[in-house]
Order: structure tokens, then C-alpha cells, then sequence
């Protein structure tokens, strides 16, 4: 299970708190905002994942999964929901 929330956002990133619970270690996480043409894989740091390019007051709908060593991937988390700031 993965859970995933907004912990902050600017006008050309947002950083999201990511979380999962698995037998195995989570090696990375799968972010898509299919809307946003946005397919992107990332290594947890702390907790947190950087999604960077992102355009300016622009809404995105973000969907997270978790990926393990073994490179099986959790059931997507409840959508995030954000706008970017304005530039």
C-alpha cells in the first residue's frame, strides 16, 4: 500500500511525501499524471519525491506506486491533487 500527500509546491515543482508498506524494500516509486504527460521514476530520499519542470498555474493529478527490489509494483495511492503557484 502506498500513500502519497503534498508537502510543498512552487510555480515549476512540488515535493510529495511518499510512504509504503511492502514485504520487500521499496527501491523507487512510479509518479504519473497522465493529463500533464508526466511518467516519471524516482529514488525515495526521506520520504520525499521532487517532481521539477512543472508548469505555472497548472492543476496536476498525481497517482503514486511503489516499485521493490524485486520489481513489483503496489496499487496506485489516492490521487494528489494540486495547482502550481502562479510565476
Amino acid at each position: 500500500m502506498v500513500s502519497a500527500s503534498l508537502d510543498s509546491k512552487a510555480w515549476n515543482k512540488a515535493v510529495l511525501a511518499v510512504s509504503a508498506t511492502d514485504n520487500h524494500e521499496v527501491a523507487k516509486y512510479h509518479l504519473v499524471d497522465a493529463t500533464n504527460a508526466i511518467d516519471a521514476q524516482a529514488n525515495p530520499a526521506d520520504g520525499k519525491v521532487t517532481l521539477t519542470g512543472l508548469k505555472a498555474s497548472t492543476e496536476y493529478n498525481v497517482v503514486v506506486t511503489a516499485i521493490d527490489a524485486a520489481g513489483n509494483e503496489s496499487a496506485n495511492s489516492k490521487t494528489v491533487s494540486f495547482p502550481t503557484e502562479v510565476y
